[in-house]
């Protein structure tokens, strides 16, 4: 028995050995079969990418180069109308600087003329009024012992300012003053309309916030900053609608004067009886000036009694004592 399992142990080894040695056989023959088509798939490329080659510089060569393409792109500026909310702030102010490329003046006078007839001069200003769309803001009248005058405030449209200041100067009477002057307000006006837009904006963006706030506190804040910014945008609607009126109207303060002393009174001859009244008239108040004088100074009299008095003492002192010597 022990012979049987030894040869039967010899014989599993040397069919094992065989069995590596035919596996290294064909695992050498593979590497070379794979080393050999290797070989051959190199060469199929390199004879395709020559073949690519020579068919694209035959296409380059036919092909005529693409010419360059020009063109002129002019750019036009956006319209934007004055209830335009852009979102983003930083263009409000280069919007506003397109918008208005017209100077904002405000313009102002002060006229004084002398006429001879105060009504007439009413009556042509009045129709003054109607010919260039003008109107009295206010209206004043004046009549005393020496002259009679009306004070008028008068609303221009800025066009027109001019035209009406030179009728005024070709009509009758005489120019005793004028002063007419003008301010330019458009950075004033451009900075008050650009911060408007800002507020408007924020408040905007406020009343989109408190719509999604869930929190009374949250709520509560919102609210109170949108009051604060519906103030700020009422007080710069206020100032910028001022500025628009002055802009669109000048503001004209004339004054018409009839002089009542300017027609000279005949002199009357005064008679002798009227000068002697007149002089009994004139002695007699002297005379109560006088006495009143008098009653005013009665504590400077006093005091020069007593001045008097005591030099007389003192005199009389001085005389004894010389005689006694």
């Amino acid at each position: 028995m022990k012979k049987i399992v030894i040869y039967v142990l010899i014989v599993t080894i040397v069919i094992i050995g065989c069995r590596k040695v035919v596996n290294k056989d064909a695992t050498l023959q593979d590497s070379k079969v794979e080393k050999v088509v290797m070989q051959d798939l190199k060469i199929a490329d390199n004879a395709m990418s020559v073949a690519d080659q020579c068919k694209v510089k035959e296409s380059i060569k036919l092909e005529e180069p693409p010419k360059p393409l020009r063109s002129s792109v002019r750019f036009v500026p956006p319209i934007i109308t004055p209830d335009r909310e852009d979102d983003d702030q930083g263009l409000v102010a280069d919007n506003f600087a397109l918008k208005y490329n017209k100077k904002k003046i405000i313009k102002d006078g002060e006229m004084a003329i002398k006429v001879n007839d105060v009504l007439k001069a009413k009556r042509c200003i009045d129709t003054l009024n109607k010919k260039y769309s003008s109107y009295y803001e206010n209206e004043r009248l004046e009549n005393n012992s020496t002259n009679i005058s009306y004070n008028l405030n008068i609303r221009i449209p800025s066009d027109l300012f001019e035209l009406f200041i030179s009728a005024l100067e070709k009509g009758d009477g005489e120019i005793l003053s004028k002063n007419v002057s003008s301010r330019d307000v458009t950075e004033e006006y451009i900075d008050v309309e650009t911060r408007l837009q800002n507020k408007k904006l924020y408040f905007k963006k406020y009343k989109d916030i408190l719509k999604k706030a869930v929190k009374v506190t949250d709520i509560m804040d919102i609210e109170e900053r949108i009051r604060g910014l519906q103030e700020e945008i009422e007080s710069k609607q206020g100032r910028l609608k001022y500025l628009s009126d002055q802009i669109n109207y000048s503001t004209l303060i004339l004054t018409i004067t009839f002089i009542k002393n300017a027609i000279e009174q005949p002199k009357l001859v005064e008679s002798f009886g009227s000068k002697v009244k007149n002089a009994l008239y004139a002695g007699w108040e002297l005379m109560i000036s006088g006495i009143l004088f008098i009653i005013r100074s009665w504590s400077l009299i006093i005091m020069l009694i007593i001045i008097f008095v005591i030099y007389k003492v003192f005199m009389r002192i001085r005389r004894k004592l010389v005689i006694k010597s």
